[in-house]
């Protein structure tokens, strides 16, 4: 009993795991094969979770279930019953259009926790008494093969073989029924059950993100400079102008210097004095006119350094921030945000915006790989 309540934690616990990618519920018929003077092979199920993941590069699914194998005695009103709580790990092959028809081969682990025999008494009332078998051997490991057709988002019909690596035979002495058998049965996709705005909401960011993951690999990143007069004006009384001079010189050259070495996309930078003027849509004022019209034609973000509230609810959090051409903060999961790696809040430690700029450009290369640019 302790073992089925553990089995049972597992099923519940398994839509939650972070690495899982899809998740539902599995129903199946299955039978036995197999030869006996007394008995034949009649239908059982089995139910049980399913959920899909990756490997590295390997698209897998583990499917816990409890299967209920049965044989029924050829002339008298009693059957075997053989309880298993398994646990498949099949890697997951697609073919076809659209992934129609799917191959997983795999293994499987079964732990037996119950033979038993059921059996009529001959009264009037049909009353069924139930007696059981000692297991010997109750784990058992071996191999499986499944076939499944992606008939819908909701469902997916499927077929397997699976069978130990050791076979048994079927002994009527200790009601044990062999672990080979056919499954038919199908999948209930339970992560796609979501109402038509959850969906549409879901596909409309989805090919929002597709198309910042393209504007991203032809446009260009316009990321402002430090200017020495705004960082003046932030000054408080007492504080040293000549060291944050330099300090402003030192953090725009590792910034640019950072960007030509490392920064893996089209750039250009520009003094941040002329902010106001970019979001009035003045390019002109800020590049020259042949550039503008590339930046026109083209499309940019601007990247900002600096303390910004992302919400009204949030903290002031200072790191690097990307904004539309309308100065719109861009949403998540494009890298809208890149943290300030050091614990200050202001930025006078020029040689971390080189762990920003590196950060900023792998989470690109991240995004820009998701959605298959």
């Amino acid at each position: 009993m302790r073992s089925i309540v553990v089995f049972i934690c597992l099923l519940s616990s398994l839509p939650t795991l972070s690495q899982t990618e899809s998740y539902g519920l599995s129903i199946a018929g299955n039978q036995s094969p197999f030869t006996s003077e007394n008995y034949a092979p009649s239908w059982g199920y089995q139910i049980g979770f399913y959920g899909s993941f990756h490997i590295r590069d390997y698209q897998c699914i583990i499917s816990p279930s409890f299967s209920f194998l049965k044989a029924q005695h050829n002339s008298a009103p009693k059957n075997l019953q053989n309880n298993f709580a398994e646990l498949p790990l099949m890697l997951q092959l697609h073919f076809g259009k659209n992934q129609a028809v799917t191959l997983r081969p795999g293994v499987n682990i079964a732990y037996n926790t119950k033979n038993s025999l059921l059996s009529l008494d001959g009264s009037k009332t049909n009353g069924q008494s139930e007696s059981l078998f000692t297991i010997d051997k109750p784990w058992q490991f071996g191999y499986m093969l499944e076939l499944a057709f992606a008939s819908s988002k909701l469902s997916s019909p499927y077929i397997s073989y699976q069978n130990t690596f050791s076979p048994g035979r079927f002994n009527e002495q200790n009601g044990s029924i062999p672990l080979g058998r056919i499954n038919v049965g199908i999948r209930f996709n339970i992560n796609q059950l979501e109402s038509k705005s959850d969906y549409e909401e879901k596909q409309n960011a989805i090919e929002l993100q597709r198309d910042y993951a393209q504007k991203a690999k032809t446009s260009y990143f316009l990321f402002a400079m430090r200017n020495k007069e705004l960082e003046l004006k932030k000054l408080s009384f007492g504080e040293d102008t000549t060291t944050m001079m330099e300090e402003v010189d030192l953090f725009n050259n590792i910034c640019t210097n950072t960007l030509d070495s490392a920064f893996s996309f089209k750039y250009l930078t520009f003094d941040q004095q002329y902010l106001d003027t970019l979001l009035q849509g003045n390019l002109t004022y800020v590049f020259t006119e042949d550039v503008a019209q590339k930046l026109k034609k083209e499309g940019y973000f601007i990247i900002i350094f600096g303390d910004y509230f992302l919400d009204e609810s949030d903290l002031v959090r200072t790191g690097l921030y990307v904004f539309d051409e309308n100065m719109n903060l861009i949403t998540s999961p494009f890298p809208s945000f890149v943290n300030y790696p050091n614990i200050t809040r202001r930025m006078f430690q020029p040689y971390s915006i080189q762990e920003m700029i590196l950060k900023f450009c792998n989470r690109l290369n991240e995004h820009q790989l998701e959605y298959g640019y």
